[in-house]
């Protein structure tokens, strides 16, 4: 069995491809990497005159793996931007956002076309889970970026991105293992999204939580 790798890039001028809406289609199973191919190192506190390129990259589920019912979260922390983005591989796509606040109304988002992306934002606070419901399978997946410098006068300035895929309920599992990368000033976070009736059972290490 041989393995291939093809890679298209914004950066490359002979390749024009926006990645918004875009649907790639084969004659055989492939794996899709999406984000950011650009970096360069900068100063930590982001130098406005000369800002940094960003460098994320997520490998996204296939269309058969798309969901109909999600729950939607937030990272604990100080974002200047924090996103959701909805792709829909099929016409005429509802999608229904029931925030966990009882005041608040839901939010409903069309996408009409397939390959449509629709983004929506995400509260600051927005710690708790809240529900995602679409009329036919979505994917959806979490952009944050975070500011230079946490309470300093270039906190309005961008620093880190970053993207998460939002599962559908439908391929959470009972067990799991994770890694945290030893990457300097980073600090490590574990987000677990569970029913509240379900927490009961919740076990780390073998022990309840």
């Amino acid at each position: 069995m041989h393995a291939y790798s093809v890679a298209f890039s914004e950066l490359d001028q002979t390749t024009p491809l926006s990645f918004m809406g875009a649907i790639l289609e084969g004659g055989y199973p492939f794996g899709l990497v999406i984000g950011s191919c650009g970096d360069s190192a900068r100063s930590a506190d982001c130098n406005v005159t000369d800002p940094p390129l960003k460098m994320f990259a997520e490998m996204v589920v296939p269309g058969s793996a798309f969901g109909k019912d999600f729950v939607g979260f937030n990272f604990p922390g100080i974002f200047n931007m924090t996103l959701m983005y909805f792709m829909s591989l099929t016409d005429n796509a509802v999608i229904q956002i029931s925030r966990s606040k009882i005041e608040a109304e839901d939010e409903i988002l069309h996408l009409e076309y397939a390959g449509d992306t629709k983004s929506f934002p995400m509260e600051q606070s927005a710690l708790a889970g809240f529900r995602i419901q679409s009329s036919k399978p979505v994917q959806i997946i979490l952009l944050q970026q975070a500011p230079c410098l946490a309470y300093s006068v270039q906190m309005r300035h961008t620093g880190d991105a970053t993207i998460s895929l939002i599962l559908p309920n439908s391929l959470f599992y009972i067990k799991y293992t994770w890694w945290s990368p030893p990457i300097a000033n980073t600090i490590p976070h574990v987000v677990v999204v569970i029913r509240i009736e379900d927490r009961v059972k919740l076990r780390l290490h073998h022990q309840l939580l």
